[in-house]
């Protein structure tokens, strides 16, 4: 399943790299409007995350400092919204 996730994420980007300049920048807008207007449910699902990564990690299959990555909470979703605009 992450496999696939990864190579998705990956698929997309090339994809997105490819796009001319006034193309890529509308689809990165779009992405910062939804993230900002589904702002709670990316939250949640993050809470939901890491609530079963944190699993993975007392189980040995995961490590904390791959854990902590994936915190996208409070400031971490704003930086990363900044970013888009960049």
């Amino acid at each position: 399943m992450i496999e696939d996730i990864a190579r998705r994420a990956r698929a997309a980007a090339l994809e997105l790299a490819a796009l001319d300049g006034a193309t890529r920048n509308r689809a990165l807008q779009r992405v910062k409007e939804a993230l900002v207007r589904r702002r709670e449910e990316v939250s949640r699902a993050n809470a939901e995350d890491k609530r079963e990564a944190l699993l993975e990690v007392e189980a040995g299959r995961l490590t904390r400092a791959l854990w902590k990555r994936l915190d996208i909470e409070g400031a971490k979703l704003d930086v990363v919204l900044a970013g888009l605009d960049d």
